[in-house]
C-alpha cells in the first residue's frame, strides 16, 4: 500500500488518542491495572484529545 506505519516520526500517519492519568476516575492506578481501569472505570473525561491522520479531530 505504500503507507508509512508502525512508527511515531515526522512524516508518519498516527492515529491515536491522549488520555488524562491524573483523573479522579483513574485514582490509584497501577502500570498492572491501567488497562482495567481504563475500560472499566474511566468516564470521557479523561479523553483529552484524539488524533487521526496525524490531525486533532477532538
Amino acid at each position: 500500500l505504500g503507507v508509512r506505519v508502525g512508527a511515531l516520526e515526522v512524516g508518519a500517519w498516527a492515529d491515536f488518542v491522549a488520555l488524562d492519568l491524573a483523573a479522579p476516575e483513574l485514582m490509584g492506578w497501577r502500570p498492572a491495572t491501567l488497562l482495567e481501569s481504563l475500560v472499566f472505570g474511566a468516564g470521557e473525561r479523561v479523553l483529552v484529545g484524539t488524533w487521526v491522520g496525524g490531525k486533532r479531530v477532538a
